[in-house]
C-alpha cells in the first residue's frame, strides 16, 4: 500500500471515528454507553496520533490537504477561549471530574515531575469515569470538556496555549 492510500485511509477511519464517538451520547441504550464513548475518543485519539506519524502525500491542492489533517491556528484560539471560559467554573466545582483530574494532575506535578498517565490515573482511581472524561481533556473538539492537557511518551503536561488559564484556576482551588 503507498502512503497515499495509508493516509486516505487512516483519514477515512478518523472520519468514521469522530462519527460514532459524536453520535454514542445520543444513543438510548439500556444500561452504560459511557465506556463506549470513552474507547470510541480513545479510537479517534489513536487514530489522529497515527495520521500524525504517517508521511504526507504531496498533492497539487496540498494547502486542501493539509488542512483537512491538521487542527488550525484559529481552532486552537477558540479553545483556548472555551478552556478560559470553563475554568472558573470548575474552580467553582471542586467535585466535578474535569476540575478533579486538573487539579489532582496539578499537585502531582508539584512532587512529582513528569507526571505520567499511569500515575494519574492511578491517584484518580475510577478507570472508566477517569479515561472518558481525560480523553475529552485532551483533544479539540466540537463537545470536549475543554483541552488542557497534551501527553507525549506517556507524560502528561499543560497545553502551552492555556498554561495561563490553568494558573488561574490553580489560585483559585489554592494548588
Amino acid at each position: 500500500m503507498h502512503s497515499q492510500e495509508i493516509n486516505s485511509l487512516v483519514k477515512r477511519l478518523k472520519d468514521l471515528a469522530k462519527n460514532i464517538t459524536l453520535s454514542i451520547p445520543k444513543l438510548d441504550i439500556a444500561g452504560d454507553n459511557g465506556m463506549l464513548h470513552a474507547q470510541s475518543i480513545d479510537l479517534l485519539m489513536g487514530l489522529t496520533e497515527l495520521e500524525g506519524k504517517l508521511p504526507q502525500h504531496k498533492t497539487s491542492d496540498s494547502a486542501v490537504h493539509s488542512k483537512e489533517t491538521k487542527i488550525s491556528s484559529s481552532d486552537e484560539d477558540l479553545e483556548a477561549k472555551k478552556v478560559k471560559g470553563r475554568l472558573p467554573r470548575w474552580g467553582n466545582n471542586p467535585n466535578q471530574i474535569n476540575s478533579r483530574i486538573l487539579a489532582l494532575f496539578l499537585k502531582l506535578s508539584k512532587t512529582e515531575a513528569p507526571v505520567k498517565v499511569n500515575e494519574l490515573k492511578n491517584a484518580y482511581g475510577n478507570d472508566g469515569e477517569f479515561d472518558k472524561n481525560f480523553a475529552q481533556m485532551k483533544m479539540i473538539s466540537e463537545r470536549n470538556h475543554g483541552k488542557v492537557f497534551e501527553v507525549s511518551d506517556g507524560v502528561v503536561e499543560i497545553w502551552p496555549k492555556v498554561i495561563e488559564y490553568v494558573e488561574g484556576f490553580s489560585k483559585q482551588v489554592g494548588i
